[in-house]
């Protein structure tokens, strides 16, 4: 095609036609240009469909690993509400004078105590979308902002996973004198059979120490149920966000 052109020009000399040749070599000018921009246009349009592809990956991985984690607080939010309604029914049986209670009341007790929170939220997709810089490919500011603030919700929930595992440490010390914790019923981790040992309940009850520590407990239980319903709404809206943005590619 180039040589073809150039045949042309080299004719239009030749006959010694100067203003036809300015004319087509102006009007070639304009081709090569008009071919330039299309091919642009068209490498434009490309990297467009490429990009809304990989944005929409991004959103559906993000999506599952959210719906993931937000399923897993549910079951943390239910453990923070039962160790606080224990926690602070087992509080009212304190005292220099009390008595024992139930046995098997006291041992749900401190079975419900003594649960250990673990939390650990997925942000494999997440760290991965931000580390790489492809957050920019998402088109709602909206999600954006919203997925770059949640590690600051989140830190804070484990900041206050970390003082009930604490609390559960210093409850171990107070109380493992006095009870054995192969009694305590933790579902699948439960012993297979009941200690030999005399449990101690008065040693507990009149304890101010004991005291102390449930009533902690049930302090940084409640923070614990403030803090996941604040993870919780984040999530969700998070959620939300992302399945108004799927919309978009249906």
């Amino acid at each position: 095609m180039i040589k073809f052109f150039k045949n042309i020009r080299k004719k239009l000399l030749a006959e010694g036609n100067t203003g036809k040749y300015f004319k087509y070599a102006i009007g070639e000018i304009i081709l090569v240009m008009i071919g330039i921009l299309l091919a642009l246009q068209v490498n434009t349009w490309n990297n467009t469909r490429l990009d809304l592809k990989e944005e929409q990956k991004i959103i559906i991985n993000l999506k599952n690993e959210f719906e993931g984690n937000q399923n897993l607080l549910k079951v943390m939010m239910r453990h923070h509400d039962m160790m606080y309604n224990s926690a602070k029914e087992f509080s009212a049986f304190f005292g220099p004078e009390q008595d024992p209670i139930d046995a098997t009341k006291f041992n749900q007790y401190i079975s419900a105590l003594g649960w250990t929170p673990s939390y650990h939220g997925q942000k494999g997709v997440i760290n991965s979308v931000i580390s790489s810089g492809k957050l920019s490919l998402l088109k709602n500011s909206t999600l954006v902002i919203a997925l770059s603030s949640i590690t600051n919700i989140e830190s804070e929930y484990y900041r206050i996973i970390e003082l009930l595992n604490l609390n559960s440490e210093q409850q171990f010390e107070i109380f493992s004198d006095h009870y054995s914790y192969i009694n305590m019923n933790t579902g699948s981790s439960s012993a297979s059979r009941t200690s030999l040992f005399k449990i101690d309940q008065k040693s507990i009850l009149q304890n101010r120490k004991a005291e102390g520590i449930v009533d902690i407990k049930r302090l940084t239980s409640s923070e614990a149920i403030k803090s996941s319903q604040n993870l919780s709404e984040a999530q969700e809206n998070i959620l939300n966000l992302i399945n108004s943005e799927l919309k978009r590619f249906e």
